[in-house]
């Protein structure tokens, strides 16, 4: 990357949001930052309505291009020339262009991931559009950003929990992503909350109290199928409060999750927790009620966001992509 003072365009482009910053490239820090809805997959689906015309690339970087506009007029500045280094779901089966995986043991180095070069008509700036790591059993898309950065920025060992819709686990050490495995919990707690019988049942609350504290523990020794019409069961017969029976179900969900903790090898690794308020509360907690709570550093959310800046960067220094 030539001239330190360039900047670039940082892009996340998710399953269903879209995130652009205009970074400085000396401090990382944001310029300008806009965000919408129109995620991957609205816009994989708004490609199929339209008969899935063959100029597909055309197609999403045209979808982009309103978002671009709107950093363009939110910075004030000329954004032509710029690059804009693009991850997530991007470069997935449902993406603009499907890139292969790296696999993982990986480097976590900004040469260690595919990277293709994309020129458009369409925007005002080059893309750099990055790919995820796969192992033997399990994939990422988006998250390989976050721990190259974390790498970037002096993280050599650790656990890196990810919370999410699909959270994730990553054993690093060495600076080398040795392996990870991906966990349904947000997304499944969706799923039950929205459309299932357990929804009248349910009424989420923003902190984690007893009863969350209470299902953590009792997930190593509990059949979830079920725990989960038992909420349903209280609600009825015990007149469980809708919040007393969402922060159950979170507290089950979640421990179930770190159960998955006992990685082989990774019992005296650091853990790491990168997660936005209030989730990265609830896995405080967690970790707190397993005993885990000494080996735990939580990243606020702003050294998480600025960890997938300093990964692109370290992207554009490493030179254009195929």
């Amino acid at each position: 990357m030539s001239g330190s003072t360039e900047r670039f365009v940082s892009g996340d482009w998710g399953t269903s949001r879209l995130r652009l910053r205009l970074v400085d490239a000396d401090s990382l820090d944001s310029i300008a930052e806009v965000e919408s809805d129109d995620g991957i997959g609205p816009t994989f689906r708004r490609w199929q309505e339209a008969g899935e015309p063959a100029e597909r690339e055309g197609f999403y970087l045209r979808a982009i291009a309103p978002a671009v506009d709107r950093l363009r007029a939110a910075s004030g500045a000329d954004l032509s020339g710029l690059t804009l280094v693009l991850s997530g779901m991007a470069s997935s089966s449902i993406g603009l262009r499907e890139l292969p995986y790296a696999t993982a043991p990986l480097p976590m180095s900004a040469r260690s991931l595919p990277v293709s070069r994309i020129e458009s008509a369409a925007l005002p700036c080059p893309v750099r559009l990055v790919s995820g790591v796969r192992t033997d059993s399990d994939v990422m898309r988006g998250e390989e950003t976050i721990l190259l950065g974390l790498v970037a920025g002096g993280l050599a060992d650790g656990l890196v929990i990810l919370p999410g819709t699909h959270s994730k686990h990553a054993v690093i050490r060495g600076g080398i992503l040795e392996t990870f495995h991906t966990y349904l919990t947000g997304e499944l707690f969706a799923i039950i909350r929205e459309h299932s019988v357990l929804r009248p049942s349910l009424s989420p609350t923003p902190t984690p109290g007893d009863a969350f504290v209470r299902g953590v523990r009792d997930a190593s020794g509990a059949n979830l199928l079920g725990e989960l019409f038992a909420l349903r069961a209280r609600s009825v017969l015990q007149g469980v409060s809708p919040e007393e029976n969402a922060d159950r179900l979170s507290g089950l969900l979640i421990g179930t999750e770190l159960g998955g903790l006992s990685v082989p090898g990774a019992a005296e690794l650091p853990i790491v927790v990168a997660a936005p308020e209030p989730i990265g509360s609830f896995y405080r907690s967690a970790l707190e009620t397993l005993g885990l709570g000494p080996r735990c550093r939580t990243l606020p959310p702003e050294e998480a966001s600025r960890a997938v800046v300093r990964a692109h960067r370290a992207i554009l220094e490493a030179g254009p992509g195929g």
